[in-house]
């Protein structure tokens, strides 16, 4: 998932699957408030040039309830 500050996109969230054996393993990720300097080395989605963010770096300062916003943006697209 991309936002947009400053005219720039950003990565804030992933989704990602794997399957193995007939085995699916699948996650989602959204960074809340974690160090970003760990992403330095890596190239979000193989594109070059971007960067990642966290809500914590776009100033939100309320995600207190995020597990439920989340939660409910999922059910409404894949339900």
């Amino acid at each position: 998932m991309w936002v947009e500050k400053n005219k720039q996109l950003l990565k804030i969230a992933s989704i990602g699957i794997r399957v193995r054996k007939w085995i699916a393993y699948h996650g989602f990720s959204i960074n809340v408030s974690n160090d970003l300097n760990k992403f330095n080395g890596i190239i979000p989605c193989g594109i070059t040039g971007k960067k990642m963010t966290s809500l914590k770096d776009l100033r939100i300062k309320n995600f207190s309830n995020i597990n439920e916003v989340v939660a409910k943006k999922f059910l409404n697209i894949f339900l």
